[in-house]
C-alpha cells in the first residue's frame, strides 16, 4: 500500500488540474507517479520546469533513456526501471542495448551517468578523462549531470511514497521476474505502460500527447 496517496485530479491542487487531465486524457488514467507528485504543488511545477528544459536539450531521446536506465539500475527502483526499458524500446534501443545502459556500458553517456550516480556526484579524474576521451563536452556532461538529478528525484519519490514491495502489486508490474531483458510492452503488464507512459517529455505535456497516444495504441492499451 503506498504511503503517499496518488491524488485524481478532483483532489489535485488546482494550479496542477490541467496537467493532470491532459495526462488522464492520453493515458485513460493520472499516472501514480504524477498523483503523488501532486500532494506538493511546489514539487510538482519543479519537477516540470526541470524536464521541460532538458527535453530540448543536446541528448537524443536514446541518451536520456540510456541514463535513466543506468540511474535506476543504481538506485534499485523497479518501478522507473519498467518505464524506461519500455520508452528505451520506443526509442530504438534494443535489449542488448537496454541491458548495456543498464549496467552503465554500451557509451559514454551511459557510463558517466551511472559514475555520477554510483558516486553521488563524486565522479574520479579518471572516469572524467574518459568521458572527455569519448568527445563528450563540458556542456554534455553538465546536461547529463542534470537529468541524472531528475532521474534520482523520480527514483526518490516512488520509493519514499511507498513504492517498495508493494509497488509491483499495486502498478502491475511482474516484481521478481523483472529483468533488463524485458524491452518488449508485452513483457510489462499493461497497467504499468500505462504509468509510465509519460515519464518523459520532449516538449509540454501538451505538445507530447500525440507521442503518448501513438505509443499507448501501438501497444494496444485502451485509453
Amino acid at each position: 500500500m503506498a504511503r503517499i496517496p496518488a491524488l485524481s485530479v478532483s483532489q489535485a491542487p488546482t494550479s496542477t488540474q490541467q496537467q493532470l487531465q491532459a495526462l488522464e486524457k492520453a493515458t485513460g488514467s493520472v499516472p501514480n507517479i504524477f498523483g503523488t507528485l501532486a500532494n506538493s504543488q511546489a514539487a510538482f511545477g519543479a519537477f516540470f520546469q526541470m524536464q521541460q528544459p532538458l527535453g530540448k536539450g543536446n541528448l537524443s531521446v536514446a541518451e536520456k533513456e540510456s541514463i535513466a536506465l543506468a540511474v535506476s539500475q543504481v538506485g534499485g527502483c523497479e518501478y522507473c526501471l519498467a518505464a524506461h526499458t519500455v520508452l528505451a524500446g520506443n526509442a530504438g534501443l534494443t535489449g542488448e542495448a537496454i541491458r548495456a545502459a543498464r549496467n552503465g556500458e554500451g557509451g559514454a553517456v551511459a557510463a558517466l551517468a551511472r559514475a555520477i550516480a554510483q558516486q553521488r556526484g563524486h565522479v574520479s579524474d579518471t572516469d572524467l578523462a574518459k568521458a572527455r576521451e569519448a568527445g563528450l563536452s563540458d556542456s554534455t556532461m553538465i546536461e547529463i549531470v542534470a537529468n541524472v538529478a531528475l532521474v534520482v528525484f523520480t527514483n526518490y519519490l516512488n520509493s519514499f511514497a511507498a513504492h517498495g514491495p508493494g509497488l509491483s502489486a499495486g502498478l502491475g508490474l511482474i516484481g521478481p521476474k523483472f529483468d533488463c531483458r524485458f524491452s518488449r510492452t508485452s513483457d510489462i503488464r499493461q497497467s504499468t505502460v500505462r504509468a509510465f507512459a509519460s515519464l518523459q517529455f520532449n516538449e509540454s505535456i501538451r505538445q507530447t500527447m500525440p507521442f503518448f497516444a501513438t505509443l499507448l495504441r501501438k501497444h494496444g492499451i485502451p485509453r
